[in-house]
């Protein structure tokens, strides 16, 4: 036993011998500013502020509360500045609030970053009803399936972000279990879809945060899809809704690399995954959309 332990503290100092400290001599990326907001009808506008950290900073990322966010129209008309409120946020002080085909530009400044801009719209709401719900056994798994249909409005270039979500009650007691109030969890499900119209379909078994769809194939038509839910849970009090987001090319983007980003940490093997940004000379989003909600029964 006492060889064996000599062999392994041997092998141990004989590794860390071996041990080269290497200087990063690279050249290091000047900080930038980081901008987030994502806006939608009749919805205040609101942009976060941040910065980004070089690849040797270990400090934690912290909000800028002195910047100046400036608002503009499409037509590149000043609206206003938006007024810091809290922990980065800026919002409309007379708040506006965008309509379907309205454009923004919002320009960013603030001491010690480049200034940086980004545009955006917001897209009409499109018609979308659920057509039909069936259980389906499929393997050793049980799927909860939706089909629902789409009015995609004329005009190639028109992007959908799906996403299925459970609102889940649960009943508080007091100390006599009488119930006093009901608290409602909004959970996101994970779905797939068998649908040529939408990405990566095919494999039901393949579940995702959202599905991603295009009008190329079926620009200004009635199209029909489905949508496939893992069943095997159980869960008392609870429905579903299902939205259909009618997005801008820059929500769509960012959304897809999002969730590929979230699919490749952490494995050795994926493909790097860089995330989307339409922000000029800075960092993040700023992307418009419009949501359809629809319960599912």
């Amino acid at each position: 036993m006492k060889k064996f332990v000599l062999l392994v503290v041997s092998a141990l100092v004989l590794f860390s011998s071996c041990i080269k400290e290497i200087e990063f001599d690279g050249e290091l990326i000047k900080p930038r500013l980081v901008v987030n907001a994502f806006i939608t009808q009749d919805s205040v506008v609101m942009v976060n502020v941040s910065h980004s950290l070089n690849v040797l900073d270990i400090a934690s990322i912290q909000p800028i509360t002195t910047a100046t966010v400036k608002l503009y129209d499409g037509n590149g008309n000043f609206l206003e500045n938006l007024q810091h409120q809290s922990n980065g946020d800026y919002i409309s002080p007379s708040s506006i609030t965008p309509g379907v085909g309205s454009s923004y530009r919002v320009e960013v400044a603030a001491i010690g970053y480049d200034d940086v801009s980004a545009s955006t719209s917001v897209p009409s709401v499109v018609s979308a009803v659920v057509t039909d719900t069936a259980t389906i056994e499929m393997g050793q798994s049980t799927f909860f399936r939706l089909r629902f249909r789409i009015q995609d409005p004329a005009g190639a270039g028109d992007n959908y972000v799906l996403r299925v979500y459970r609102i889940q009650a649960v009943i508080n007691y007091d100390g006599w279990g009488n119930p006093i109030d009901t608290t409602y969890y909004l959970n996101q499900e994970y779905i797939s879809s068998s649908s040529i119209y939408v990405e990566e379909s095919g494999d039901v078994f393949d579940t995702r945060e959202m599905l991603f769809s295009r009008d190329g194939l079926y620009d200004g038509q009635n199209v029909e899809m489905d949508a496939y839910i893992y069943a095997d849970t159980y869960y008392p009090n609870s429905s579903m809704i299902f939205m259909v987001m009618h997005a801008t090319e820059e929500f769509f983007l960012f959304e897809r690399s999002m969730m590929k980003y979230g699919f490749s940490t952490g494995d050795p093997f994926a493909q790097p995954v860089q995330i989307y940004s339409n922000i000029t000379k800075g960092i993040g989003i700023f992307a418009g959309y419009n949501a359809t909600i629809v319960p599912v029964y």
